[in-house]
């Protein structure tokens, strides 16, 4: 009579997908919680053939939270360092070109883990996904960006002898307070190319699709100004990101 029976309700594993871009059927996907990124691509019946493999984005939700709370994190640490150093009389120069490092980043172009996520790829059979996730096939840019310091910055046709310092020249060449020794490249997958060592540009194999990126240098003998540094690059190398997501992506 007094006995109580509980019914256990059934875990709910499923996850919700997008995919974008150059595929047959692009839309939103209902998968098994354990489904890799290659049993995805079985099921969205093809890539057309402007499907730019090389330069798929794959973008989690988890990794846009995190970078969002660094952006928040460096903009708060260097409000505090400008005004730390304006109340103690320290010249910190124009603290507008300071400021602008931190742009606005738009939180749609954040988020992307980098690699090679074309099909048949060890990184597209071994990634899990996640609730949320988000799959962007663009088509094939066949274009090079240039961002940064540089006279126009600019993006335009890729051919097969561009060197960084072509394309550089192509831009117009460094700004004043270019800093050649921090070039890189943003390759079409994502992943980080340092372009430059010492004053020297060395040779990375461009691919269309690819960001050549030329940062500021902020010069000072100022302590100031030295203690906002970390927090201007770190945004900064964010806003190229998101700028060199935006420019694949919107190939589409």
């Amino acid at each position: 009579k007094y006995n109580t029976i509980s019914f256990r309700s059934p875990i709910n594993d499923l996850i919700r997908v997008t995919v974008k871009g150059a595929v047959d059927y692009p839309g939103e996907y209902t998968l098994q919680a354990d489904t890799s990124v290659e049993d995805l691509y079985k099921m969205v019946g093809g890539f057309k053939k402007e499907a730019f493999i090389k330069g798929i984005i794959f973008t989690r939700q988890a990794i846009r939270d995190r970078q969002l709370k660094s952006i928040q994190k460096s903009k708060d640490d260097l409000n505090r360092a400008i005004l730390s150093s304006v109340q103690k009389g320290e010249n910190i120069g124009d603290i507008n070109i300071i400021r602008a490092l931190s742009q606005t980043i738009e939180p749609e172009n954040l988020g992307r883990i980098a690699g090679d996520f074309s099909p048949g790829s060890s990184s597209s059979r071994n990634t899990i996904l996640f609730d949320g996730d988000e799959i962007i096939v663009p088509r094939n840019p066949n274009a090079i960006t240039v961002l940064g310091e540089v006279i126009n910055p600019i993006a335009f046709e890729y051919s097969k002898r561009m060197t960084v310092r072509s394309a550089i020249s192509n831009a117009g060449g460094y700004q004043d307070f270019a800093n050649k020794r921090r070039v890189y490249v943003i390759k079409a997958s994502g992943l980080i190319e340092q372009a430059s060592k010492n004053i020297f540009v060395r040779n990375v194999n461009l691919e269309p699709g690819d960001t050549v990126v030329v940062p500021r240098k902020i010069i000072t003998n100022n302590p100031g100004i030295d203690a906002l540094i970390p927090f201007t690059t770190i945004l900064s190398d964010l806003a190229f990101s998101a700028a060199a997501l935006e420019s694949l992506t919107n190939s589409n």
